[in-house]
Protein backbone atom coordinates (compact mmCIF):
# COMPACT_ATOMS: atom_id res chain seq x y z
CA UNK A 1 0.00 0.00 0.00
CA UNK A 2 1.21 3.32 -1.12
CA UNK A 3 1.87 6.11 1.83
CA UNK A 4 -0.82 8.07 -0.25
CA UNK A 5 -3.05 5.59 0.62
CA UNK A 6 -2.25 4.43 4.30
CA UNK A 7 -2.06 8.13 5.76
CA UNK A 8 -5.96 8.73 5.62
CA UNK A 9 -6.41 5.36 7.13
CA UNK A 10 -3.76 6.24 9.98
CA UNK A 11 -5.06 9.30 10.28
CA UNK A 12 -9.00 7.93 11.02
CA UNK A 13 -7.43 5.14 13.20
CA UNK A 14 -5.55 8.04 15.97
CA UNK A 15 -9.08 10.14 15.51
CA UNK A 16 -10.84 7.13 16.61
CA UNK A 17 -8.52 6.68 19.20
CA UNK A 18 -8.47 9.94 20.42
CA UNK A 19 -12.07 9.82 20.91
CA UNK A 20 -12.07 6.59 22.15
CA UNK A 21 -9.45 7.71 25.23
CA UNK A 22 -11.30 10.81 25.68
CA UNK A 23 -14.75 9.09 26.47
CA UNK A 24 -13.09 6.64 28.20
CA UNK A 25 -11.03 8.99 30.35
CA UNK A 26 -14.58 10.49 31.71
CA UNK A 27 -15.33 7.39 33.09
CA UNK A 28 -11.49 7.14 35.29
CA UNK A 29 -12.65 8.31 38.96
CA UNK A 30 -10.82 9.77 41.85
CA UNK A 31 -7.72 7.71 43.07
CA UNK A 32 -8.91 5.88 46.33
CA UNK A 33 -5.48 5.67 47.76
CA UNK A 34 -5.38 7.93 51.20
CA UNK A 35 -8.71 8.38 51.34
CA UNK A 36 -8.95 11.39 47.87
CA UNK A 37 -11.54 9.79 46.52
CA UNK A 38 -13.77 9.25 49.69
CA UNK A 39 -13.23 12.85 50.77
CA UNK A 40 -14.43 14.57 47.56
CA UNK A 41 -17.18 11.93 47.32
CA UNK A 42 -18.34 13.26 50.56
CA UNK A 43 -17.72 16.70 49.62
CA UNK A 44 -20.36 16.87 46.97
CA UNK A 45 -22.79 15.83 48.98
CA UNK A 46 -21.91 18.43 51.87
CA UNK A 47 -20.00 21.02 50.12
CA UNK A 48 -23.12 23.45 49.93
CA UNK A 49 -22.58 23.01 54.21
CA UNK A 50 -19.84 24.81 54.41
CA UNK A 51 -18.38 28.29 54.46
CA UNK A 52 -14.62 27.08 54.85
CA UNK A 53 -12.23 24.16 53.24
CA UNK A 54 -8.65 23.86 53.98
CA UNK A 55 -6.99 21.98 50.91
CA UNK A 56 -3.90 20.63 51.28
CA UNK A 57 -1.62 17.41 52.05
CA UNK A 58 -1.67 15.08 55.65
CA UNK A 59 0.06 17.69 57.46
CA UNK A 60 -3.15 19.38 56.94
CA UNK A 61 -5.50 16.15 57.60
CA UNK A 62 -3.27 15.70 60.98
CA UNK A 63 -3.32 19.20 62.03
CA UNK A 64 -6.52 21.01 61.13
CA UNK A 65 -9.84 19.88 63.98
CA UNK A 66 -13.31 21.84 62.25
CA UNK A 67 -14.65 21.07 65.28
CA UNK A 68 -12.23 22.87 67.47
CA UNK A 69 -11.62 25.92 64.71
CA UNK A 70 -15.32 26.09 64.72
CA UNK A 71 -15.99 26.72 68.71
CA UNK A 72 -12.76 28.91 68.89
CA UNK A 73 -14.58 31.24 66.19
CA UNK A 74 -17.79 30.96 67.72
CA UNK A 75 -16.04 32.63 70.83
CA UNK A 76 -15.11 35.37 68.44
CA UNK A 77 -18.74 35.89 67.11
CA UNK A 78 -18.29 34.22 63.89
CA UNK A 79 -20.38 31.16 63.37
CA UNK A 80 -18.46 29.07 60.37
CA UNK A 81 -18.67 25.65 59.26
CA UNK A 82 -15.73 24.06 57.91
CA UNK A 83 -14.09 20.75 56.17
CA UNK A 84 -10.65 19.34 55.97
CA UNK A 85 -9.91 18.28 53.29
CA UNK A 86 -6.07 17.44 53.62
CA UNK A 87 -5.20 13.96 51.96
CA UNK A 88 -1.71 11.91 52.74
CA UNK A 89 1.09 12.69 50.09
CA UNK A 90 -0.47 15.29 48.37
CA UNK A 91 1.87 17.63 46.63
CA UNK A 92 1.19 21.04 44.66
CA UNK A 93 0.10 20.57 41.42
CA UNK A 94 -2.35 17.41 42.53
CA UNK A 95 -3.17 20.10 45.08
CA UNK A 96 -3.78 22.63 42.16
CA UNK A 97 -6.13 19.61 40.63
CA UNK A 98 -8.33 19.24 44.20
CA UNK A 99 -9.09 22.38 44.39
CA UNK A 100 -10.56 23.14 41.19
CA UNK A 101 -12.46 19.79 42.07
CA UNK A 102 -13.77 21.35 45.11
CA UNK A 103 -14.24 24.78 43.62
CA UNK A 104 -16.34 22.80 40.38
CA UNK A 105 -19.13 21.84 42.77
CA UNK A 106 -19.97 25.64 43.15
CA UNK A 107 -20.47 25.31 46.94
CA UNK A 108 -23.23 28.11 48.16
CA UNK A 109 -21.86 29.22 50.80
CA UNK A 110 -18.06 29.01 50.44
CA UNK A 111 -16.27 32.08 51.42
CA UNK A 112 -13.01 31.34 52.40
CA UNK A 113 -10.43 28.71 50.92
CA UNK A 114 -7.94 27.70 53.56
CA UNK A 115 -4.92 26.11 50.89
CA UNK A 116 -1.32 24.76 52.55
CA UNK A 117 -0.01 25.05 48.78
CA UNK A 118 4.10 24.88 48.05
CA UNK A 119 7.04 24.97 45.79
CA UNK A 120 5.79 23.97 42.38
CA UNK A 121 8.39 21.39 42.50
CA UNK A 122 8.73 19.27 39.20
CA UNK A 123 11.31 17.00 40.91
CA UNK A 124 10.63 13.27 41.28
CA UNK A 125 10.99 11.65 44.73
CA UNK A 126 12.90 8.59 45.21
CA UNK A 127 10.27 6.56 46.52
CA UNK A 128 7.88 8.06 43.94
CA UNK A 129 5.61 5.57 42.21
CA UNK A 130 5.45 7.05 38.46
CA UNK A 131 2.62 4.84 37.19
CA UNK A 132 0.32 4.82 40.61
CA UNK A 133 -3.08 5.95 39.78
CA UNK A 134 -2.61 9.11 41.55
CA UNK A 135 0.46 10.26 39.69
CA UNK A 136 -1.33 9.23 36.64
CA UNK A 137 -4.43 10.98 37.33
CA UNK A 138 -3.49 14.28 38.28
CA UNK A 139 -1.08 14.97 35.23
CA UNK A 140 -3.90 15.91 33.02
CA UNK A 141 -2.74 18.52 30.46
CA UNK A 142 -3.27 21.45 31.92
CA UNK A 143 -1.47 20.09 35.26
CA UNK A 144 1.32 18.68 32.81
CA UNK A 145 1.61 22.00 31.14
CA UNK A 146 2.23 23.85 34.84
CA UNK A 147 5.05 21.04 35.14
CA UNK A 148 6.30 21.71 32.27
CA UNK A 149 6.55 25.70 32.81
CA UNK A 150 7.90 24.60 36.27
CA UNK A 151 11.20 22.55 34.58
CA UNK A 152 11.81 25.57 32.89
CA UNK A 153 12.43 27.81 35.39
CA UNK A 154 13.30 25.19 38.58
CA UNK A 155 16.52 25.93 39.85
CA UNK A 156 18.89 23.20 39.18
CA UNK A 157 20.58 22.00 42.55
CA UNK A 158 23.92 20.33 43.13
CA UNK A 159 22.57 17.14 44.34
CA UNK A 160 20.42 17.07 41.14
CA UNK A 161 23.44 17.12 38.53
CA UNK A 162 25.37 14.62 40.83
CA UNK A 163 22.03 12.62 40.53
CA UNK A 164 21.52 12.52 37.09
CA UNK A 165 25.27 12.47 35.86
CA UNK A 166 25.25 8.79 37.91
CA UNK A 167 22.16 7.99 35.69
CA UNK A 168 23.75 9.05 32.31
CA UNK A 169 27.86 8.30 32.93
CA UNK A 170 28.15 8.19 29.37
CA UNK A 171 26.85 10.91 27.89
CA UNK A 172 26.87 13.89 31.38
CA UNK A 173 30.59 14.40 30.98
CA UNK A 174 30.38 15.80 27.23
CA UNK A 175 27.17 17.54 28.26
CA UNK A 176 28.45 19.23 30.98
CA UNK A 177 31.48 20.23 28.40
CA UNK A 178 29.74 21.47 25.68
CA UNK A 179 27.25 23.67 28.06
CA UNK A 180 24.19 21.67 27.48
CA UNK A 181 23.73 19.52 31.04
CA UNK A 182 20.86 22.13 32.17
CA UNK A 183 18.70 21.70 28.92
CA UNK A 184 19.57 17.85 28.69
CA UNK A 185 18.51 17.68 32.63
CA UNK A 186 15.17 19.59 31.84
CA UNK A 187 14.52 17.80 28.74
CA UNK A 188 14.66 14.32 30.17
CA UNK A 189 12.50 15.40 33.47
CA UNK A 190 9.98 17.14 30.73
CA UNK A 191 10.08 13.55 29.06
CA UNK A 192 9.26 11.86 32.20
CA UNK A 193 5.98 13.72 32.80
CA UNK A 194 4.98 13.84 29.25
CA UNK A 195 5.05 9.87 29.26
CA UNK A 196 3.12 10.33 32.57
CA UNK A 197 0.37 12.62 30.62
CA UNK A 198 0.44 10.06 28.14
CA UNK A 199 -0.84 7.14 30.51
CA UNK A 200 -3.59 9.36 31.40
CA UNK A 201 -4.95 10.45 28.22
CA UNK A 202 -4.92 6.58 27.51
CA UNK A 203 -6.17 6.16 30.78
CA UNK A 204 -3.10 3.59 31.32
CA UNK A 205 -3.85 1.08 34.00
CA UNK A 206 -7.45 2.51 35.17
CA UNK A 207 -9.49 -0.77 33.74
CA UNK A 208 -10.18 -1.90 37.70
CA UNK A 209 -11.34 1.22 38.44
CA UNK A 210 -13.32 1.86 35.59
CA UNK A 211 -14.94 -1.05 36.58
CA UNK A 212 -15.77 -0.85 40.23
CA UNK A 213 -17.02 3.00 38.97
CA UNK A 214 -19.42 1.18 36.67
CA UNK A 215 -20.40 -1.43 39.19
CA UNK A 216 -20.69 0.92 41.99
CA UNK A 217 -18.12 -1.21 43.61
CA UNK A 218 -14.64 -0.65 45.19
CA UNK A 219 -11.78 -2.99 43.46
CA UNK A 220 -9.23 -1.29 44.54
CA UNK A 221 -7.83 -2.71 48.02
CA UNK A 222 -5.22 0.47 48.56
CA UNK A 223 -8.07 2.10 51.05
CA UNK A 224 -4.73 3.27 53.52
CA UNK A 225 -6.26 6.34 55.34
CA UNK A 226 -9.91 6.14 54.16
CA UNK A 227 -12.59 7.77 56.50
CA UNK A 228 -15.91 6.14 56.32
CA UNK A 229 -18.82 8.64 55.99
CA UNK A 230 -19.90 8.32 59.39
CA UNK A 231 -15.96 8.97 60.49
CA UNK A 232 -16.16 11.76 58.03
CA UNK A 233 -19.41 13.56 59.67
CA UNK A 234 -18.04 12.65 62.76
CA UNK A 235 -14.90 14.52 62.50
CA UNK A 236 -15.00 16.72 58.78
CA UNK A 237 -12.40 15.33 57.26
CA UNK A 238 -9.97 15.33 60.42
CA UNK A 239 -8.61 12.37 62.74
CA UNK A 240 -6.08 12.62 65.18
CA UNK A 241 -2.61 10.81 63.92
CA UNK A 242 -3.07 8.40 67.14
CA UNK A 243 -6.28 7.09 66.32
CA UNK A 244 -5.17 6.51 62.41
CA UNK A 245 -1.83 4.92 62.62
CA UNK A 246 -0.41 2.17 61.57
CA UNK A 247 2.68 0.27 63.29
CA UNK A 248 5.39 2.40 61.05
CA UNK A 249 3.84 5.57 62.24
CA UNK A 250 4.23 4.31 66.10
CA UNK A 251 7.62 3.53 64.97
CA UNK A 252 8.07 6.99 64.04
CA UNK A 253 6.64 8.49 67.07
CA UNK A 254 8.42 6.09 69.28
CA UNK A 255 11.87 7.44 67.48
CA UNK A 256 10.63 10.88 67.99
CA UNK A 257 10.41 10.77 71.75
CA UNK A 258 13.26 8.97 72.11
CA UNK A 259 15.20 11.73 70.47
CA UNK A 260 14.21 14.75 71.56
CA UNK A 261 17.36 16.29 71.00
CA UNK A 262 17.35 15.17 67.45
CA UNK A 263 14.14 17.13 67.04
CA UNK A 264 15.47 20.29 68.48
CA UNK A 265 18.15 20.10 65.79
CA UNK A 266 15.21 19.89 63.57
CA UNK A 267 14.12 22.87 64.76
CA UNK A 268 17.04 24.73 64.43
CA UNK A 269 17.02 23.85 60.64
CA UNK A 270 13.97 25.13 60.26
CA UNK A 271 14.60 28.46 62.10
CA UNK A 272 17.49 29.10 59.93
CA UNK A 273 16.13 27.64 56.34
CA UNK A 274 13.36 30.19 56.54
CA UNK A 275 15.58 33.18 56.40
CA UNK A 276 16.70 31.54 53.02
CA UNK A 277 14.09 32.73 50.70
CA UNK A 278 13.98 31.84 46.74
CA UNK A 279 13.96 33.24 43.87
CA UNK A 280 10.36 33.50 43.12
CA UNK A 281 10.88 33.65 39.53
CA UNK A 282 11.30 30.44 40.58
CA UNK A 283 7.91 29.31 41.71
CA UNK A 284 5.71 29.30 38.89
CA UNK A 285 4.32 32.63 39.69
CA UNK A 286 1.28 31.83 36.38
CA UNK A 287 0.02 28.96 37.83
CA UNK A 288 -0.20 30.51 41.17
CA UNK A 289 -2.01 33.50 39.70
CA UNK A 290 -4.52 31.13 37.99
CA UNK A 291 -5.12 29.46 41.63
CA UNK A 292 -5.40 32.99 43.38
CA UNK A 293 -8.15 34.41 40.67
CA UNK A 294 -9.83 30.93 40.19
CA UNK A 295 -11.15 31.21 43.91
CA UNK A 296 -12.04 34.63 43.39
CA UNK A 297 -14.04 33.72 40.48
CA UNK A 298 -16.03 31.43 42.81
CA UNK A 299 -16.47 34.54 45.12
CA UNK A 300 -14.61 33.32 47.95
CA UNK A 301 -11.22 34.51 49.34
CA UNK A 302 -8.13 32.68 49.26
CA UNK A 303 -5.47 32.21 52.63
CA UNK A 304 -2.52 30.31 52.20
CA UNK A 305 -1.44 28.30 55.29
CA UNK A 306 2.01 26.84 56.37
CA UNK A 307 1.37 24.50 58.55
CA UNK A 308 4.39 23.50 61.31
CA UNK A 309 6.92 21.53 59.85
CA UNK A 310 10.07 19.51 60.04
CA UNK A 311 12.04 21.38 57.27
CA UNK A 312 12.13 25.28 56.54
CA UNK A 313 9.19 26.04 54.02
CA UNK A 314 9.92 29.74 53.14
CA UNK A 315 8.92 29.80 49.52
CA UNK A 316 5.35 31.65 50.58
CA UNK A 317 7.11 33.99 52.85
CA UNK A 318 8.83 34.95 50.12
CA UNK A 319 5.78 35.45 47.73
CA UNK A 320 3.95 37.39 50.11
CA UNK A 321 7.00 40.01 50.10
CA UNK A 322 7.13 40.46 46.71
CA UNK A 323 3.11 40.94 46.33
CA UNK A 324 2.35 37.66 44.89
CA UNK A 325 0.08 36.30 48.01
CA UNK A 326 -2.24 38.58 49.38
CA UNK A 327 -3.13 36.35 52.81
CA UNK A 328 -0.79 34.47 54.56
CA UNK A 329 -0.90 32.76 57.78
CA UNK A 330 2.69 31.26 58.69
CA UNK A 331 2.87 28.86 61.73
CA UNK A 332 6.26 27.44 60.60
CA UNK A 333 8.28 29.71 62.75
CA UNK A 334 9.56 28.17 66.17
CA UNK A 335 10.03 31.48 67.95
CA UNK A 336 6.40 32.90 67.14
CA UNK A 337 5.11 29.77 67.86
CA UNK A 338 6.53 27.74 70.04
CA UNK A 339 4.05 25.59 71.14
CA UNK A 340 4.23 23.65 67.87
CA UNK A 341 7.58 23.20 67.80
CA UNK A 342 7.77 20.33 70.94
CA UNK A 343 7.88 16.58 71.00
CA UNK A 344 4.65 16.93 72.87
CA UNK A 345 2.66 18.60 69.83
CA UNK A 346 4.11 15.70 66.97
CA UNK A 347 3.06 12.54 66.92
CA UNK A 348 6.18 12.47 64.26
CA UNK A 349 8.84 14.74 63.36
CA UNK A 350 6.78 16.45 60.60
CA UNK A 351 3.04 15.89 62.03
CA UNK A 352 1.21 17.54 64.91
CA UNK A 353 -0.26 15.11 67.68
CA UNK A 354 -4.33 15.35 68.56
CA UNK A 355 -3.14 17.84 71.12
CA UNK A 356 -1.54 19.65 69.10
CA UNK A 357 -3.72 19.55 66.09
CA UNK A 358 -6.56 20.92 68.47
CA UNK A 359 -4.12 23.86 69.81
CA UNK A 360 -3.39 24.89 66.04
CA UNK A 361 -6.81 24.98 65.13
CA UNK A 362 -7.75 27.28 67.67
CA UNK A 363 -4.46 29.23 67.31
CA UNK A 364 -5.83 28.99 63.55
CA UNK A 365 -9.04 30.40 63.97
CA UNK A 366 -7.87 33.28 65.90
CA UNK A 367 -5.75 34.26 63.61
CA UNK A 368 -8.66 33.97 60.98
CA UNK A 369 -11.32 36.41 62.77
CA UNK A 370 -8.86 38.86 62.81
CA UNK A 371 -8.22 38.79 59.27
CA UNK A 372 -12.09 38.32 58.35
CA UNK A 373 -12.55 41.75 60.72
CA UNK A 374 -9.80 43.38 58.53
CA UNK A 375 -11.68 42.38 55.88
CA UNK A 376 -14.66 43.61 57.12
CA UNK A 377 -13.75 46.73 57.84
CA UNK A 378 -12.11 48.01 54.68
CA UNK A 379 -15.43 46.34 53.33
CA UNK A 380 -14.46 43.53 51.07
Amino acid sequence: MSVARALPLVLVAGLGFGATAAFVRRLVPWPEEYGLAAKLRWWDEHADEHDVVFVGSSRVFRAFDPRAFEAELATQGRELRAFNLGVGGVRPFEMDLILRAVLEREPKRLRWVLYEGGPMDPRFEPLDDVESSRMVFWHTPERTRDVLHSIAVWPIAESDARQWGEKHPWIAPALDGAGLFEPAWRADLARRHVQILAWNVASFGQGRAILGEVLGEELTANRRRMLSPEELDQGRGFVAFEDNADEKDAERHRLLVANPAGFAQRVEEVRAGNELLPDVATLNLPALAAQQALVRAAGAEMVYVVLPDRLPRPDRRALQRAGKLDDLFDFNQPDRWPQFFTVESRYDAGHLSGAGAREFSRALAREFAALAEAKDARGR
